[in-house]
C-alpha cells in the first residue's frame, strides 16, 4: 500500500511492547506493496524490525485466509532448512506467530539491511543468487510440516470479478470520478482481448489438472520487487504471503525473460531435476497478467481514495497488464523459443 493510513503509533509501540517486549522508539511507514500495511521499526539499541499489518483490504483478506500457514513455512524454512535469506516472523512472548492490532493481524518480521530492485534489473550474479535460493526452498518443501496447506487447483478464481469490473466500466453512470472514466478508456477497447485472454487461461487449467505435475513448495511472487539485495550483492527474499503447494514453474517464470539459460542452468545444479512444461509457463504468465488486471480494477473501481494511489494503479495497468494484453503472441512465441533453447542447452 502506497498511501500512508492513519494509525495510533503510540498505540502500536505500546502494544509491540506487551506483546514481544520490544521497546520501539520510532516507526516509519514503507510506501511499497500491495497486501498489506509495512512499518520499519527503530528499536533504543538501533535495531530494526519490520512491522506488516493486515488491514480489511481485497487483497489483504486474501492472504489472511492463509495466513498461519504462510508465517509457518517461512520460519520453518529459516529454523528447520537453515535457509537464511528470507525474511520470517519474529515469536510473540507467547510463541505465537502474529498478534491482532485495532482487530488486523500483525506480524513483525526480521529487518534486512539493503535495497529492492524496483527496477526489475539483476546482475548476472544476483540472478544466480535468486534461482539458487529458488532451487533450495523447493528443494526442502518435504522438510515443511504441512498443515492446512493451499494446493494450486489451476482454478481462475477471479474470472467473474474481473468480467464484472469490466461490465460496470461500460455503464458511464456509475464512474464517479476521472480515474474510473480513464480506467473504462483504457479498458472497454480490450474487453474481447481480455476476455479471449481468460478463455484461453481457463483451457491451459483444465489441460494441466489432466496431468501428473511435481509440486513444491513456492512462494508464487519472487519479483524482484519481494528481494532485498545488500551491499554485498546477497539476494533475501521477502513477502510469502502467497506461498503454496504448486508446480516450479508458479516461481520459476519470473526470470525466463532476461538470461533464461544462466537462470535455469543455476537452478538445476542445486534441484538436479528440472523439466519445463510450456504449458504451465503458460497458464501463470496469462493468470498473473489478469490477477492483477482484477487487484486494480477492483481497487480502482471500490478501494482507492488518495489521487496518488488511483495514478500509480493506472500505470500498472498500461504499462503492465494491456502491453502485455496486446503482445500476448509475441510474449508467447518467446517462451516456447525459451523452452527449446533450454533442452537443446
Amino acid at each position: 500500500m502506497k498511501i500512508e493510513p492513519k494509525i495510533n503509533r503510540q498505540k502500536l509501540k505500546q502494544t509491540i511492547l506487551e506483546e514481544y517486549g520490544f521497546k520501539i522508539e520510532k516507526i516509519k511507514f514503507i510506501p511499497k506493496g500491495d497486501v498489506g500495511l509495512s512499518f520499519v521499526a527503530q528499536r533504543k539499541e538501533k535495531k530494526k524490525l519490520f512491522i506488516k499489518i493486515y488491514p480489511p483490504t481485497r487483497s489483504a483478506k486474501i492472504s489472511i485466509q492463509n495466513l498461519d500457514f504462510s508465517l509457518g513455512v517461512c520460519y520453518d524454512f529459516y529454523t528447520k532448512c537453515s535457509i537464511k535469506n528470507i525474511s520470517f516472523p519474529l515469536l510473540t512472548k507467547t510463541g505465537e506467530l502474529k498478534i491482532n492490532f485495532e482487530s488486523n493481524p500483525l506480524a513483525i518480521f526480521n529487518f534486512i539491511e539493503g535495497k529492492n530492485q524496483d527496477n526489475g534489473k539483476l546482475s548476472n550474479k544476483e540472478l544466480v543468487k535468486v534461482s539458487e535460493l529458488l532451487a533450495s526452498i523447493h528443494k526442502n518443501s518435504n522438510k515443511i510440516e504441512l498443515k492446512k496447506v493451499p494446493i494450486e487447483k489451476f482454478n481462475i478464481g477471479f474470472k467473474d470479478e474481473l468480467i464484472n469490473g469490466i461490465n460496470i466500466l461500460e455503464q458511464k453512470k456509475r464512474l464517479s470520478n476521472k480515474y474510473k472514466i480513464k480506467l473504462a478508456k483504457l479498458l472497454i477497447p480490450m474487453k474481447n482481448e481480455i476476455i479471449s485472454l481468460l478463455e484461453k487461461t481457463v483451457k491451459l487449467g483444465k489441460s494441466i489438472r489432466l496431468k501428473e505435475s511435481d509440486f513444491v513448495l513456492c512462494h508464487t511472487d519472487p519479483i524482484p520487487q519481494n528481494l532485498i539485495i545488500n551491499k554485498n550483492h546477497d539476494v533475501f527474499l521477502i513477502d510469502w504471503d502467497g506461498v503454496k503447494l504448486a508446480p516450479k514453474e508458479h516461481d520459476l517464470w519470473f526470470y525466463l525473460w532476461d538470461n533464461p539459460i544462466l537462470f535455469l542452468t543455476s537452478y538445476k545444479n542445486i534441484y538436479e531435476s528440472l523439466t519445463l512444461d510450456k504449458e504451465v509457463i503458460l497458464f501463470y504468465f496469462y493468470f498473473r497478467i489478469l490477477e492483477d488486471l482484477t487487484y486494480w480494477v477492483y481497487t480502482i473501481l471500490n478501494e482507492n481514495i488518495e489521487g496518488k494511489q488511483n495514478k500509480s494503479d493506472l500505470r500498472e495497468v498500461e504499462s503492465y497488464c494491456l502491453e502485455r494484453i496486446e503482445n500476448i503472441d509475441k510474449y508467447k512465441n518467446k517462451i516456447s523459443t525459451i523452452i527449446i533453447d533450454y533442452e537443446n542447452h
